[in-house]
């Protein structure tokens, strides 16, 4: 937009279009250090958007999955006086309101000002969402704006073009226009006679009716020449940051408050079970019931769990877990439960915290790796959704492969399990010591994603999506040391295009400042 705003206002359009070109690039430069592996993920994953199931990249996000995401007509009264709001916030303040006004009325027929106006108001139609037809056109036309799916915080553009005019009216209290100063004087009283009018409603009118009294005061006593200058902006000032920092006071919430419990003390209520979860074997994965546990708690913790709260999700494990809920979560090596009360009829009581809340054990639960010696084929989804509920299906001997055409790889049957020992187990590398009598696939029960290399006693070695998701190598008989390590292309190919863009800027920067001396000469300006 501002480009488009740039080359409607240009005299030499084509000059404007090359400038724009070379920031376009450089931007496709300096950003691809967050550009690629975001997008590589996003391609790959599901992500949720207020809808009962996630959906993928491709997919257009409904427009009703916005709802609720928006900023209310009623929020707008918000603007001068802090309300609670149930997105983003519309406060900025009497004082910022009033010299915003100030700041049209004394400068409009400067261009900044106008285009700042175009972006508050731009920003504060896009807010309202649904209650707005331009957020909804905007929508429908505008790539990928769909899946930017909170318009309310379209706000923040409000307030940033809002700042700017702000600016300008406090510039402005320094020219010779009393008028100005006094027509602004009388809008403040009038906003404060409407504060106290709707006082009976609640403190917050009042409070911005005693600020708009006050910046009254102020601008009166300076058009009259009682106060200088420099105290009226000193005063007005002082008023601002008052006025803005009591109305975030709403904000911050009493620990004691037993109708709105402290989300800081909820973090911390459950330190027996997560002493007990630390004493137990690494390594091994828990579920915690999110009705009686709403955070994330291993993720608090630093303690591996399943489920939990997520944005998105790689599209392959979440469609190995929906294969069989139950059956999948155990093959994530989920030992433990923490809940009030079993889920499974197999599960075991292991511990009680003195809230009433236990830990149960899955007897069942696979371990984090083990080794199978049959290789199946699934055509496609369905397939594997039928082998996986299979009763003949074995999941502890053997995996399948979902739609590869390259053919699975021979392995063999043979007497003796094999033992497995973890080396190290680190974010971004695993090592493990393989003994096996024959030729296997070792599992690993961690997600597949691209970026990830095996090697086997040093050597590379392939890398199998085990049951549609898991990582999965073969080992030959004997021992063998394989290491599991996280190298993602789109990682060192998006820092070699940021440092390029980087590089470029500061070769851009010494350039112009080199011009700049030159253009000045020896004997200065």
């Amino acid at each position: 937009m501002w480009f488009l705003y740039q080359l409607a206002t240009a005299k030499n359009r084509t000059r404007r279009i090359g400038l724009f070109a070379v920031v376009a690039a450089f931007a496709v430069l300096v950003g691809g250090l967050a550009v690629l592996p975001a997008w590589e993920l996003g391609s790959r994953a599901y992500r949720w958007v207020n809808l009962p199931e996630p959906i993928r990249l491709h997919r257009t996000v409904p427009y009703t999955a916005q709802q609720g995401q928006d900023v209310t007509p009623l929020a707008l009264l918000g603007v001068i006086t802090p309300v609670d709001t149930r997105t983003q916030s519309a406060f900025i303040g009497l004082v910022s309101a009033s010299l915003a006004l100030l700041g049209v009325a004394a400068c409009w027929e400067r261009r900044a000002m106008r285009l700042h106006a175009c972006v508050a108001l731009g920003g504060l139609a896009y807010a309202l969402g649904s209650y707005s037809v331009f957020q909804g056109v905007l929508y429908a036309v505008v790539p990928f704006l769909d899946k930017a799916q909170s318009p309310g915080h379209a706000v923040l553009l409000f307030h940033f073009g809002l700042a700017v005019i702000a600016a300008y009216g406090a510039d402005s209290l320094a020219t010779p226009a009393p008028w100005l100063r006094k027509g602004l004087a009388v809008a403040a009283a009038a906003l404060a006679l409407i504060g106290a009018g709707a006082g009976s409603r609640g403190q917050w009118q009042v409070f911005s009716a005693i600020v708009a009294v006050l910046l009254a005061g102020i601008l009166y006593a300076a058009g009259r020449n009682w106060l200088p200058l420099r105290g009226a902006k000193a005063g007005i000032l002082l008023l601002l940051l008052v006025e803005l920092s009591a109305g975030t006071r709403y904000l911050l919430l009493r620990r004691a408050n037993p109708a709105n419990p402290n989300n800081l003390d909820r973090l911390a209520q459950h330190r027996e079970i997560v002493q007990f979860l630390r004493s137990q074997p690494q390594p091994f994965r828990f579920h915690a019931d999110d009705k009686e546990i709403p955070h994330n708690l291993g993720d608090w913790e630093g303690l591996e769990a399943t489920g939990g709260y997520l944005a998105t999700v790689s599209a392959a494990l979440f469609d190995f877990v929906a294969l069989d809920w139950t059956r999948t979560a155990l093959m994530l090596n989920q030992v433990y439960l923490v809940a009030k009360q079993p889920t499974r009829p197999e599960q075991v009581e292991v511990f009680v915290a003195p809230d009433g809340m236990k830990v149960f054990r899955n007897p069942d639960a696979y371990p984090r790796a083990w080794l199978v010696h049959n290789v199946r084929g699934a055509g496609d989804r369905t397939a594997a959704i039928r082998l996986m509920q299979s009763p003949e299906f074995d999941p502890r001997r053997e995996t399948f492969l979902v739609g590869t055409k390259a053919g699975a790889p021979v392995l063999e049957a043979c007497e003796g399990e094999g033992s497995i020992e973890f080396l190290a187990r680190e974010l971004h590398r695993v090592t493990v010591q393989v003994r096996t009598p024959c030729r296997r696939m070792l599992i690993l029960s961690d997600p597949l994603f691209p970026g990830w290399r095996a090697q086997v006693d040093g050597v590379p070695s392939p890398l199998y999506a085990a049951y549609g998701a898991l990582r999965g190598v073969v080992v030959g008989p004997d021992e063998h040391r394989v290491e599991f390590a996280y190298r993602p292309r789109s990682v060192y190919l998006g820092g070699v295009l940021t440092a390029m863009g980087l590089a470029g800027c500061l070769l851009l920067a010494a350039a112009a400042a080199r011009e700049a001396r030159r253009s000045r000469g020896p004997g200065g300006p």
